[in-house]
């Protein structure tokens, strides 16, 4: 899976953009997993998935998010692209 577009949000979280760029490649190794796996439900079951978790950013900054995935698809049987909304906050642990 590659991030064909990212928004402001998603790179402001991310510390960078992630246009272009594999998801197992860009995302903190404390979701990939995660996601991919969401990802991978969302176009096996045709179906909008909603998640939320957490990442803790080197400098400790621990990062809670939302995210929303919906599959687009051309022929209503598989997905061609996933659609998301990201959503996150920041707690500095210290």
């Amino acid at each position: 899976h590659v991030f064909v577009r990212a928004g402001s949000v998603l790179c402001n979280a991310l510390g960078s953009d992630p246009t272009g760029k594999k998801v197992a490649d860009v995302l903190p190794r404390e979701i990939v997993g995660r996601a991919l796996y969401f990802q991978k439900a969302a176009c096996d079951l045709m179906a909008p998935i909603d998640e939320a978790g957490k990442w803790v950013r080197a400098d400790g900054t621990e990062v809670l998010y939302r995210a929303v995935l919906l599959p687009l698809s051309d022929d209503q049987r598989s997905a061609d692209y996933l659609l998301g909304a990201f959503s996150f906050r920041t707690i500095v642990n210290h």
